[in-house]
């Protein structure tokens, strides 16, 4: 005969109840004992079962009782015992700061590394709203200059505005050894905007960047430093003698670099080499902005692109007494030559434009 439900309710809480009894009247007749009273073993032995045989009777009321009368015990609730959570007062994970902790930093959307030529900037998330930005701008002279800024990115305008930029610029030697890194600035001020095309990087202070677009890079794509031909620096090292004090080396270095950057077009890495005034295609610049308006728009000629990817920079023609790139489309000399002055290298002549 199987119990119904309100049968089964009723036989738990009576056995329990039982249990609890049987162990009680245990108990007692153990502490009556260890009082000093005599107990022979057979009468302990009776007054439990005795115990049990009444507990027995009581239960079986019980089940019957609930079978008859199923009603009784139709809205019995058994008790809930309630569970937390385990803590202690050092957990720091626990609802600390929910304001601060929900959600993520929004520079999040905007993190990664932005190129353009040579040029990188990385931008990273800092905590839960701020965003540190490193822009590495290298040069052609083994130099390369090094902006240090962070802001908050606004999420209506997709923007950065900062005031805290630190420029420096780092000086190598042929060999890529650090020989100097001199602070140029702080508490520089910009703007970064981001778009669907990259971003755009307004730098108050230089405009060095005024009209770029930094594209967003996969780390695949992006570029290592472009090895030099192994020719270069080898041979008569005297060659240049006539022309500059600068050790052989390093002065076809910086004519590769030169020639890279004619060949690319890139205008803004060659306007800050040449000596001013300039005369290009019988027109006279005075300085780097006049040059950089001048250039816009313009392109390498058939012949000035054919005649510069011929240039090895390797033992350059020195016949009149300059380094004369290509075919006489680009010329360098040492500015302070027969001076007590470090020397330095400037373009003079540029050819093969349209």
């Amino acid at each position: 005969m199987l119990l119904n439900q309100q049968m089964a309710v009723a036989l738990f809480i009576v056995s329990g109840i039982g249990g609890c009894f049987n162990e009680d009247i245990k108990q007692i007749l153990r502490t009556w004992e260890r009082e000093g009273n005599e107990m022979k073993n057979g009468t302990f032995v009776a007054l439990v079962l005795t115990g049990g045989a009444v507990i027995g009777v009581l239960s079986a009321i019980a089940v019957v009782y609930a079978s008859k009368n199923p009603s009784e015990l139709t809205n019995v609730t058994l008790p809930t015992v309630q569970t937390a959570a385990y803590t202690t007062e050092t957990n720091t994970f626990i609802d600390d700061s929910k304001e601060e902790h929900e959600g993520q930093n929004p520079s999040m959307n905007v993190m990664g590394i932005y190129c353009k030529d040579k040029v990188k900037i990385k931008v990273d998330p800092i905590g839960l709203k701020s965003t540190s930005v490193t822009v590495e701008w290298p040069g052609n002279d083994n130099s390369k200059a090094i902006w240090y800024m962070s802001g908050r990115l606004n999420e209506e305008t997709m923007s950065i505005d900062y005031e805290n930029a630190v420029k420096r610029v780092i000086t190598y030697d042929r060999h890529g050894m650090e020989i100097s890194d001199i602070e140029i600035y702080t508490s520089g001020r910009g703007k970064m905007t981001f778009t669907k095309e990259g971003m755009k990087w307004d730098e108050y202070n230089d405009a060095i960047a005024r009209g770029m677009v930094f594209r967003l890079t996969r780390p695949s794509e992006i570029k290592e430093e472009e090895k030099l031909p192994e020719e270069l620096g080898t041979g008569n090292m005297g060659i240049y003698r006539t022309i500059t004090t600068m050790e052989k080396p390093d002065v076809e270095e910086f004519a590769y670099n030169v020639r890279k950057a004619y060949l690319n077009e890139d205008w803004d890495s060659i306007k800050n080499l040449i000596m001013y005034p300039i005369r290009i295609n019988d027109t006279e610049i005075s300085d780097a902005d006049e040059f950089t308006e001048y250039m816009n728009g313009k392109t390498l000629s058939k012949e000035g692109r054919r005649d510069m990817e011929s240039e090895s920079c390797h033992d350059i023609n020195t016949s009149k007494q300059c380094l004369n790139l290509g075919e006489d489309d680009i010329w360098i000399v040492d500015i302070n030559v027969g001076s007590a002055k470090h020397p330095q290298l400037k373009i003079t002549r540029i050819c093969g434009i349209q």
